[in-house]
């Protein structure tokens, strides 16, 4: 009988969640705000048509909680040319982006009938990187290469882009290569199925080459 009423009691006890459940829970995001002045990352959607020119917009839109995040160079109006075109090939679509956080005030125009600018947060362009999503996994599979054709120039800007990509980054950005060579002094060699070759070299882990010919 004292067997049967302890298990009864057991049974009508609350659930009390273990600690490795607990430790599964996501903890709570901390606000830019908090964040402002230090190194952070975020990722977002980036977008061309902010007030100061890109965006990275972040957050859940379902739940209309979103902040947009300027990439601003220093007061500049055209980027450097490798971060423009890394840009406008992620324009649109998602991308990470590390760096220092900082704010700026808004202006203090009170004439309803001109578009003032609010507070905003920012990256400095000339102190950040901008990387796409990267793949769930960093290891390359020449099963799933696209098969060989003539590369476009969309095709080329994108291989030239990944100098400094990460194996995830880059098979996020360009696909899986249609094979893989390991060379000297710990280099490693993703061929990609472009007429008539193209490459790009790895070593320690990051893009340190690419490269394109069309054989003629």
């Amino acid at each position: 009988m004292k067997i049967c009423r302890g298990l009864l009691l057991l049974l009508l006890l609350p659930a009390i969640p273990c600690r490795a459940d607990a430790a599964k829970q996501a903890a709570p995001e901390v606000p830019l705000a908090e964040r402002v002045g230090k190194e952070v990352r975020i990722t977002g959607n980036l977008n061309s048509h902010g007030k100061l020119g890109w965006l990275l917009e972040s957050g859940d839109k379902a739940k209309d909680r979103t902040e947009s995040i300027y990439l601003l160079n220093g007061g500049k109006k055209t980027e450097p040319g490798e971060i423009k075109k890394l840009l406008e090939l992620l324009d649109g679509g998602k991308a990470v982006v590390s760096g220092v956080l900082h704010f700026r005030k808004g202006d203090s125009n009170t004439d309803p009938t001109v578009a003032g600018l609010s507070d905003y947060f920012y990256f400095q362009l000339a102190e950040c990187t901008i990387r796409p999503v990267a793949a769930a996994s960093p290891l390359p599979d020449p099963k799933q290469a696209k098969e060989t054709a003539w590369p476009d120039g969309p095709d080329l800007a994108r291989l030239h882009a990944v100098k400094g990509f990460k194996p995830a980054e880059v098979i996020a950005f360009l696909g899986h290569p249609k094979s893989v060579e390991k060379m000297e002094n710990g280099k490693e060699r993703w061929n990609y199925p472009y007429m008539a070759a193209a490459f790009v070299d790895f070593r320690d882990g990051v893009v340190t080459n690419t490269f394109y010919t069309a054989g003629y």
